[in-house]
């Protein structure tokens, strides 16, 4: 339910605007409003609980009388505030003031103008990303750093970013993930890049994003006509065992393995690493052969992600070789999820050929 009844309201309303606002309009208005809002967002009473209308002084304020009146404020949510005005009239015509104790509540009609419920419902139960407010993290960043931001470019790159974010960290979003205003280092190009921080908890990460075309065109940070589907954004410095950490510290992994039956060791999961197997003593067929399964392994990956589009993303290239009892990988993993080394973990340990596998 709104908070508008408010002894306090009524005492900063006079104290910071010099307006009365008497207690049988307040409550009028509450109820109407409360109604009006139900109404106009489709939502109930149940999920008000978090909203509030709210006047500050840094604000400002606008009062206009007439037949239709209006009065500025904000409805405060869990997660920001909204600014609308408050309206109202009456079905007789006669005009009513705030200070006015005379109010026919059945005669008065009151509502939002400038309620966006879809802003409404991302302030009360957001849909988390690494931007998720993305008209307030433009508003930050050009006040911070001075660089303006289009929110076309802030849709693709959140879109793109968070996806990628999700399946090569296997974090689910919430509201302690996300990205920083402090970008820096901003270089324009044929691939361009910025560095920021990535907030996970209560610690900050430096990460490096970068972005390029398909077409080969440049687009400004302030480009409004951008296709999403011609720039490609990604993560120079992603430190998944990192982050994993500081939001599970008890957690070894960024995921759960069954038992296998090998020594595991991870020292970093980036998007580029090595894995380096140990094979064991009794092993005595071709490293050849191994390897070539172990290729076979991320080639399929690979062929199976581009038929659906790249669903799981790729892994862009990786190269082996073999030095006495041990196979090293160097592996960019691209775009593929944390899942494709969780399942190549197990694969490993379907082979049973190794004693240990070092991921550093």
């Amino acid at each position: 339910m709104f908070k508008f009844i408010n002894p306090g309201w009524k005492k900063l309303l006079t104290l910071y605007f010099d307006l009365d606002v008497s207690n049988n309009f307040i409550e009028c208005a509450f109820k109407k409003l409360t109604n009006a809002f139900i109404e106009q967002t489709a939502m109930g009473k149940d999920k008000l609980l978090h909203a509030a209308l709210i006047w500050q002084k840094e604000d400002g304020f606008t009062y206009q009388k007439g037949t239709i009146s209006k009065l500025s404020s904000h409805i405060n949510f869990k997660y920001g505030k909204l600014a609308v005005f408050i309206c109202w009239r009456s079905k007789s015509g006669h005009i009513y003031e705030l200070h006015e104790e005379n109010i026919d509540c059945a005669d008065l009609e009151c509502w939002f103008e400038g309620l966006e419920v879809e802003k409404c419902k991302q302030l009360m139960f957001p849909k988390w990303t690494l931007i998720t407010f993305k008209d307030d993290f433009i508003e930050q960043l050009a006040k911070k750093t001075g660089i303006p931001v289009s929110n076309e470019f802030i849709r693709c790159a959140d879109a793109q970013l968070s996806d990628l974010f999700g399946k090569q960290t296997g974090l689910s979003f919430n509201k302690h993930i996300a990205l920083g205003y402090d970008w820096t280092n901003y270089s324009p190009g044929p691939v361009s890049c910025f560095q920021c921080a990535l907030y996970i908890n209560a610690f900050r990460n430096e990460i490096k994003i970068c972005w390029k075309t398909v077409s080969g065109k440049e687009y400004k940070l302030t480009d409004t006509n951008i296709n999403c589907n011609d720039i490609l954004f990604w993560f120079e410095s992603l430190d998944t065992l990192e982050y994993h950490k500081q939001m599970f510290p008890g957690d070894p992994l960024p995921f759960k393995l069954d038992e296998i039956n090998y020594n595991l060791i991870v020292e970093r999961l980036n998007v580029h690493c090595n894995l380096t197997m140990t094979v064991k003593e009794s092993f005595t067929e071709d490293y050849e052969n191994l390897l070539h399964i172990i290729d076979e392994y991320l080639t399929t990956f690979n062929t199976k992600s581009l038929k659906k589009g790249r669903y799981d993303g790729v892994v862009h290239n990786w190269t082996s070789n073999y030095k006495g009892k041990e196979i090293i990988y160097e592996i960019d993993w691209g775009s593929a999820s944390i899942e494709l080394i969780k399942n190549l973990l197990i694969y490993f340990s379907e082979l049973n050929v190794f004693e240990q596998v070092r991921i550093t």
